[in-house]
């Protein structure tokens, strides 16, 4: 269904969320916001109607939605992407 120019994807330029949209959703509209911004300003983006979805983790919309409790919602708990990392 996002995989259409009606929909708006907040993006920040060259993070997971961007990889994510290019890479499953090339049709949709981006909507990119500065890496200064942290992933809670993707979420800001939807509050205020700049965009229609993003991606994120569970713990940063628990964070987000304890200071702006039902501004915005879930729609899928499932992953759509897993990206490996590793530490030094």
């Amino acid at each position: 269904i996002l995989n259409d120019p009606a929909y708006k994807i907040a993006i920040l330029e060259g993070e997971a969320t961007s990889i994510i949209a290019r890479q499953l959703f090339p049709k949709a509209n981006l909507h990119d916001i500065s890496q200064m911004q942290q992933s809670t300003g993707l979420l800001q983006e939807i509050e205020t109607n700049k965009a229609d979805i993003t991606f994120t983790d569970i713990s940063t919309f628990m964070t987000y939605n304890k200071t702006n409790p039902g501004k915005i919602e879930i729609l899928n708990t499932t992953p759509i992407n897993v990206f490996p990392t590793s530490m030094l």
